[in-house]
């Protein structure tokens, strides 16, 4: 009877033991669970950040290719105005104006004196006045 005494005594151990292990098992799956759960939500986090971050860059790309058409339609404006302004000085070139030293205007002896009808007309080349 001792020796099965004592052998139910070595089985209870051995019972206990499992028992602990059992629960050291059962611990260390609930923190794995737990850190699955955390490595989750970082990584959803993550692709959140992913995607804000493409559709910040698709924004930039946007405000870019509108600087670049509003560069270019600058840049065609601006060379229109230069062709103006290249017909103007043309056109004004057909006034002679001369001052007298005191600031006041007369007449350049022997200038032709052409009326502002007639340098529209010589402008653009149609032979018609043209009234402004």
């Amino acid at each position: 009877m001792e020796r099965q005494a004592e052998a139910v005594e070595q089985q209870m151990a051995l019972v206990g033991d499992a028992g602990n292990s059992l629960e050291r098992i059962l611990r260390a799956s609930v923190q794995s669970a737990e850190l699955i759960a955390e490595i989750s939500l970082a990584a959803n986090q993550q692709v959140r950040g992913a995607t804000s971050l493409s559709d910040a860059m698709l924004s930039i790309s946007e405000v870019a290719r509108q600087a670049q058409v509003s560069s270019e339609q600058t840049q065609h404006g601006t060379a229109a105005l230069i062709e103006i302004a290249s017909a103007l000085n043309a056109q004004i070139g057909l006034f002679q104006v001369e001052t007298n030293g005191n600031g006041v205007a007369h007449d350049t002896p022997g200038a032709q004196l052409v009326s502002l009808g007639e340098a529209e007309a010589d402008a653009t080349g149609n032979g018609h006045a043209e009234t402004i």
